[in-house]
C-alpha cells in the first residue's frame, strides 16, 4: 500500500489551450490496484509513489 499523488491534464486542457492547467489528487492504492486515467491528446501524467510503513 502506498500514498499516491497524481498531477493529471485539467479540464479544460487540450493541446492547443490551458497547455499548463493540471489537477492534483492524493489517493491509496495497492499492487493489485489498476488506475484508469483521462489523458488528454498531447498531454500527460506525473505520479508520486510513497510506500506507507
Amino acid at each position: 500500500m502506498g500514498n499516491t499523488t497524481l498531477f493529471l491534464d485539467g479540464n479544460d486542457t487540450t493541446w492547443e489551450k490551458n497547455l499548463e492547467q493540471y489537477n492534483k489528487e492524493t489517493v491509496i492504492v495497492n499492487t493489485n490496484q489498476i488506475l484508469k486515467l483521462k489523458i488528454v491528446p498531447g498531454g500527460g501524467v506525473c505520479l508520486k509513489l510513497e510506500t506507507i510503513q
